[in-house]
């Protein structure tokens, strides 16, 4: 039986200038703010490419491993463990936006364990993923910020 890829995508507007939140979301060792705790299991190259860590948000506790970073303000993960789901794939880009401030693209693709639950696991990633951008704002002296998705 071959399961339906699901796919979702979160954007988000922030007010603070793009080299300043790729400061934090470049450093995919690092926590990108309060309530969200990384602890790095396995080093990785000197760019993050590699580095295996654990995320906790809250109740979830994710097992990520940083696929790529790069080219540009863009870092890429996949998950290995903390939901019921096979191939999750994810990427944070960042773009300048006109006004001077940023804007983050978070893209995720997975199949879920069980058919038919992409909705509840999509619901769910969603949530934990709008956590951390609320802390990445929070982090980045952002003014506020508002979700497009």
């Amino acid at each position: 039986m071959v399961i339906d890829v699901n796919h979702f995508t979160i954007t988000r507007s922030l007010d603070a200038p793009v080299d300043r939140v790729w400061e934090i979301i470049g450093n995919p060792g690092a926590s990108p703010g309060r309530g969200v705790d990384v602890r790095v299991e396995r080093p990785g190259a000197a760019d993050g490419t590699g580095l295996v860590r654990v995320v906790k948000v809250g109740l979830a506790t994710i097992h990520e491993e940083i696929t790529d970073v790069g080219p540009g303000r863009v870092v890429s993960y996949r998950m290995t463990k903390g939901a019921p789901v096979r191939d999750y794939t994810s990427s944070v880009a960042l773009q300048e936006s006109p006004d001077g401030g940023t804007l983050v693209s978070w893209d995720a693709r997975f199949r879920p364990v069980v058919p038919g639950t992409g909705w509840a696991v999509s619901l769910v990633s969603k949530h934990t993923l709008s956590r951390v951008l609320d802390a990445l704002a929070e982090s980045s002296g952002a003014r506020g910020g508002h979700s497009e998705n």
